[in-house]
Parts: C-alpha cells; structure tokens; sequence
C-alpha cells in the first residue's frame, strides 16, 4: 500500500513511535498525535487538518507538510 493510500482519518495515536516512517501524503486528518515520536518521519503532503500534535516530537529530519497550522507547530516539541 502507498502511504498516500493510508486513511488513519480519526485515529489515536497517542504516544506512538512513528520514527522514521514515512506518511507521505496520508490522511491523518482529526488524528490524535499527542506525545507521538515523529523524530525523522516524512509527512510531506499528510493532512493533518485538526490533528491533535500536543507535546508530538519532531526533529531536522522529520519532513512536515507545508500545510501545518502555526499552532500545531508551536504545540510539538522540537528535540
């Protein structure tokens, strides 16, 4: 499956290890990523509309989609 297929539309994954993964271009939309591991995970073109990112981990290498709201971005933490 592409990850442009994958639908997690809702889905909680709170706390998860997404290290590394690549979500490129999936639906993450209303997904609840709180304190999720995002440490290098390529979510270029995701939506991640209403997605809940709270405490949510990111690095250098994690590839966000440009359509992350300013207030998603300030609710993840940079390591």
């Amino acid at each position: 499956m592409c990850s442009s297929d994958l639908n997690l539309d809702g889905a909680n994954l709170k706390g998860a290890s997404l290290h590394k993964s690549n979500l490129e271009g999936a639906n993450l939309q209303g997904a609840n990523l709180s304190h999720a591991c995002l440490q290098g995970a390529n979510l270029q073109g995701a939506n991640l509309s209403h997605a809940i990112l709270q405490d949510a981990t990111y690095n250098d290498q994690t590839r966000l989609p440009f359509s992350l709201s300013p207030e998603q971005l300030k609710s993840m933490k940079k390591v």
